[in-house]
């Protein structure tokens, strides 16, 4: 037996190996990567040793850098896990060169399956049922269609070297043939550098079942029954469970028996997994086929091992050091039922999109690693994260494996409900509601599953799982109380004056639009008018509340609000809101807030190259204010910022990415210069820029549509801003010198001390008569004012346009806006004078 054995692989798969080899007294390595510093498997090892940067293909997926950890640490053999290396044969080739055993099969049981041409090859002369399709070479586009013609629509496409659902195109017909040809030979040779395509049946209502087989290296081969795979989204497994509920015991038989051929066939040893294809509109079950070899260690296993009791890493490791396996067919047995979901970083209520980051919180039902094949309980958690961990985007988004065992189905289905209840991840999203929602679909319940189950019976997106009325009951009954702790902490100050108060008893508790009525009595909680059998502790500031309620648990993940709750059970996310039965009836009369009217803009081009052509254009059509003014080049033109010499393009500074000032950057909006060209701003948030963009409104300077007759005149110089004689002063003396009397310097200070408030009410109704051409076009009613554009493309910018008007119209035109609204604003605004200019 082994002494050292190094893990090529990271996350739960490294965890798993290294817990059997802790049992069976076997040292471990472990090789990670800069992302994977502290990681639980670089913890969990005996030694561990750095192998490169944070992507795999400069990490994991370096056989010299493994090889040379082996030869660091004196590491006599290597698992790979799965994925990476595992079905890599020149990795196993170097290995052997090296005298490192290769926890797996033998290199040319790899290359025959690792092509999955040859291997239907070898399956057929093996006596398997094959696909009926084509598994030589498909010349061109046009051949291809003709091997499609002659098997019948539909077909499959797929690449040789492929696998992990890469290199996959369905086709109904030719066009589809003609299509995705060319797209799947592209797709095999930038993933696996091989475009060599085969094409086969399309077998309609298919179920995903797979073998699992174990082999010694002498001649000894079995096979642990099958694991049913089919509940799988774009090609990846979702759930994975060990009986199928479709295959019989004489199909189980025929399966094994085909599958045991094929592993002897090319000499097999290790654990493997033969994939097989069945047609679910088949009830005989006689109608499977082989799909695909894959010669390493599977991400289901834990199901197999649930039901058998065998430690499959164990047996591998046994049969790399040459031993002979310890059991027969007949000691394989059926015990039970085993269900595997897999606990993914991605969110299902925004379209599956991969989520990334740090676990801010995570618990799980049990304990990681806890306990034998079946977990505490018949809870199995392998997890290859912990709290306070990252999950990145260079590996797979996998968080955990959940696996529940049971007697039966639906008491296996009835646990893994259960524990997902129990499992607290923050920071970033899970698919926890999705696997929990599937588990209680009556579908999957009945066991009439294909592999299209996720598209039929979602096929609008994930919202949620149908709650009933007894949870919803029983969630307002749970959220009453949790009401009642608060108010009973919250009225135990200390220091109060005259006696404690008593916590407030009845409540209105509003779930998803439905009210309930509340009463939290000393001995029972009546929803209502009805008591409920509950039972629950609730301390304020927890996040998990589980409740009895009739001889059954109910676990609630809870969250507060501003009002309430938001309440997570049962795969569904509710929305509580809870207030004291004297307050509830207030609520009607509060005003509803209306969510911000969506913006409605054009499809603008970028802003840099939209500002630029407006600027040019402006700068053609007019000559520019340097034309008026005489201080511009030959042109009329002033040079813009960072122009180096005439033959560069002269380019608009409003156009250019913003910069922020120094020690304010924010968004990049604030303190922009205006293009020294067309004068054209980016509203920044300073008030000095802002005033800049008022007088443009008010005429200045060439304005989009700004009336000719609103031009602003220069306005005259207060008296006190005059300049005087030597010795004259403006409250005293007039322009001429001459001694004002007593009355008329007393009205004078008067009027001075009230001008610069008449000063500014004065500019602001200049700014809202400058504005009567904006509100004209407006539409009543909506949030925005409506910009002068062509008339069939209405723009409407709600709250700000430039920074000049409000809802309403009767603000302070000087007051900050939102940066995103002026950012839109001066969007439009390039994309209006260009259309204008047009």
């Amino acid at each position: 037996m082994f002494k050292k054995i190094l893990i090529a692989n990271r996350g739960e798969i490294a965890c798993r190996v290294i817990k059997t080899a802790r049992r069976m007294g076997i040292a471990t390595v472990a090789v990670y990567s800069d992302a994977d510093a502290r990681a639980p498997f670089v913890q969990m090892a005996d030694e561990a040793v750095h192998i490169g940067p944070s992507p795999a293909s400069e990490s994991y997926l370096i056989a010299e850098k493994i090889i040379a950890a082996c030869k660091a640490t004196g590491a006599e053999a290597v698992h790979p896990g799965y994925g990476f290396l595992s079905e890599r044969t020149s990795f196993a080739e170097a290995l052997a060169k090296e005298n490192i055993a290769f926890i797996g099969p033998p290199v040319n049981a790899i290359a025959a399956m690792g092509d999955k041409i040859e291997s239907k090859k070898l399956a057929k002369e093996a006596g398997v049922n094959v696909v009926p399709g084509f598994v030589g070479e498909i010349r061109d586009t046009e051949h291809a269609v003709e091997i499609s013609n002659e098997i019948g629509y539909p077909v499959m496409m797929k690449a040789s070297a492929g696998g992990g659902g890469k290199g996959m195109r369905l086709a109904y017909d030719e066009k589809d043939v003609r299509e995705g040809f060319e797209a799947t030979k592209r797709e095999g040779l930038n993933s696996f550098g091989d475009d060599r395509v085969f094409i086969e049946k399309f077998i309609l209502n298919p179920r995903h079942i797979e073998i699992q087989i174990l082999g010694d290296q002498h001649g000894n081969i079995l096979y642990l029954n099958e694991r049913e795979c089919s509940i799988q989204r774009r090609h990846q497994k979702v759930v994975e469970e060990a009986p199928s509920p479709f295959v019989t015991p004489k199909m189980r038989q025929a399966m094994g028996e085909q599958c045991v051929a094929l592993a002897k066939a090319v000499g097999y040893y290790s654990a493997g997994t033969v994939e097989l294809i069945v047609s679910g509109a088949d009830p005989t079950g006689e109608s499977f086929y082989f799909l695909e070899m894959n010669t390493r260690l599977q991400v289901e296993h834990p199901v197999t091992e649930a039901i058998t009791g065998i430690d499959l890493v164990e047996q591998m490791i046994r049969v790399a050091a040459g031993e002979k396996l310890s059991m027969t067919q007949d000691d394989i047995k059926i015990d039970g039922w085993a269900i595997e979901n897999r606990v993914y970083a991605e969110d299902p209520y925004r379209g599956f999109l991969p989520s990334t980051g740090r676990l801010v919180r995570y618990r799980t039902p049990v304990p990681a690693w806890e306990g034998d094949e079946r977990g505490v309980d018949g809870v199995r958690v392998d997890a290859g994260v912990e709290e306070g961990g990252e999950v990145s985007i260079f590996y797979d988004p996998m968080i955990a494996k959940l696996v529940t065992w049971g007697e039966t189905r639906d008491a296996a289905a009835d646990l893994q409900v259960a524990a997902l209840d129990r499992f607290e991840i923050e920071g970033l999203g899970h698919n926890i509601d999705f696997v929990s929602a599937i588990m209680q679909h009556p579908r999957f319940r009945s066991g009439e599953l294909t592999t299209g189950f996720i598209a039929e019976e979602y096929p609008e997106g994930f919202h949620g799982a149908p709650t009933d009325a007894k949870i919803t009951r029983a969630l307002a009954a749970i959220a009453g109380f949790m009401a009642s702790a608060e108010a009973d902490r919250a009225r135990r100050t200390e220091g109060q004056l005259g006696d404690r108060l008593d916590p407030p008893a009845k409540w209105q508790v509003v779930i998803d639009g439905e009210t309930h009525k509340v009463k939290v009595g000393h001995k029972h909680i009546k929803v209502d008018g009805d008591k409920i059998d509950i039972a629950l502790e609730y301390t304020p500031g927890d996040r998990l509340v589980v409740a009895e309620i009739d001889d059954s648990e109910l676990a609630v993940k809870v969250a507060k609000t501003r009002t309430g709750w938001r309440m997570t059970t049962r795969g569904h996310i509710h929305d509580v809101r809870v207030l004291p039965w004297h307050v509830a009836p207030l609520a009607g009369h509060m005003i509803e807030k209306i969510p911000p009217r969506p913006v409605e803009i054009p499809d603008l081009p970028h802003a840099g190259p939209a500002r630029r052509a407006a600027c040019r254009r402006r700068r053609q059509g007019r000559g520019g204010p340097a034309a008026r003014d005489g201080r511009g080049d030959e042109d009329g033109e002033y040079p813009a910022r960072g122009e180096v010499g005439d033959g560069e393009e002269r380019q608009c500074d409003a156009g250019r990415q913003p910069r922020g000032r120094r020690g304010n950057l924010g968004n990049g909006i604030s303190n922009i210069r205006p293009c020294r060209a067309c004068r054209s701003t980016v509203l920044p948030s300073t008030v000095s820029a802002r005033r800049t963009a008022l007088r443009q409104a008010r005429g200045e300077r060439g304005f989009v549509d700004a009336p000719q007759s609103r031009q602003r005149r220069p306005r005259r110089r207060p008296d006190h801003f005059r300049r005087f004689p030597e010795g004259r002063h403006p409250h005293r003396h007039d322009r001429r010198g001459r001694t004002l009397s007593r009355g008329a310097q007393a009205r004078i200070q008067a009027e001075d001390r009230l001008r610069p408030r008449d000063r500014h009410e004065e500019e602001q109704r200049a700014d809202r008569r400058a504005l009567c051409h904006w509100r004209a076009a407006g539409t009543p009613g909506c949030g925005g004012r409506q910009l002068p554009a062509a008339p069939d493309r209405p723009v409407h910018v709600r709250g700000a346009h430039l920074g000049l008007c409000r809802r309403g119209g009767g603000g302070d035109p000087l007051r900050a806006r939102p940066r995103g609204a002026q950012r839109i604003a001066a969007l439009l605004t390039c994309h209006l004078r260009a259309r204008n200019d047009e």
